[in-house]
């Protein structure tokens, strides 16, 4: 009898030739990945496509598959529900190697304004970027449990990072002005954030480099103070 294997609409199909170890040859697994990519994709491009115009709130699961061109079955193939396939747009966020490049420990020879700089950056940059999806996100937080709590592990992703370089700071000689890291750091990160919202520092130019020097300096003060 044939091996069969599962496919992304739901059906079975016959499994490909396998080769003298029991492995699947290439014939039949470069397209099955390459099928599965392409669905996976489609859903999560349709769903940002619907989020610049409708909350989460509004859109359906139907929806979503006609905008992607997939069936139902295709969807809750890859994901649980709406929310689950919104928590995978999200966290492409903050990837590892964003994490890496913006919230690293401090590199030989760079100076506390320039690992401030850097931090500041990355904030704003995962945080508080002018992206419809993310903004949307955030205004539905309040009122949508589900999306509170996927906003939060972002949000949380961000901070632990943060935490870690501000610990491997202290060893250094930082004196945080509070021994409560964590909330030191949100409290910061908030701070950040709301300097640069695009409402806020539209109405006067060069309003937003004020806002960064006076960010910055609470971070020093807060981390670093005289």
């Amino acid at each position: 009898m044939l091996a069969t294997r599962r496919q992304p609409s739901g059906t079975c199909c016959p499994a490909g030739p396998t080769a003298p170890d029991g492995s699947s040859t290439g014939r039949d697994r470069t397209p099955i990945t390459n099928r599965g990519d392409h669905a996976r994709t489609a859903i999560l491009t349709a769903l940002r496509e619907l989020l610049d115009r409708n909350p989460i709130s509004e859109l359906a699961v139907q929806a979503i598959t006609r905008q992607a061109g997939v069936t139902r079955t295709a969807f809750y193939f890859y994901f649980e529900s709406k929310y689950s396939a919104l928590a995978e747009l999200l966290h492409g966020r903050t990837t590892a190697a964003m994490l890496d490049q913006s919230f690293a420990l401090r590199a030989q020879g760079e100076s506390t304004p320039a690992l401030i700089a850097r931090v500041i950056t990355g904030i704003r940059a995962a945080l508080a970027a002018d992206d419809p999806v993310w903004a949307s996100c955030r205004a539905s937080a309040g009122y949508e449990p589900e999306i509170a709590g996927i906003v939060a592990d972002v949000e949380d992703a961000i901070t632990q990072r943060i935490v870690a370089m501000v610990s491997a700071e202290v060893h250094q000689g930082a004196q945080p002005i509070s021994t409560d890291l964590p909330a030191l750091v949100r409290v910061l990160t908030t701070a950040t954030v709301a300097g640069c919202a695009p409402a806020r520092v539209a109405a006067q130019p060069g309003h937003l480099d004020r806002t960064t020097d006076a960010v910055a300096a609470l971070w020093q003060n807060a981390l670093w103070p005289s």
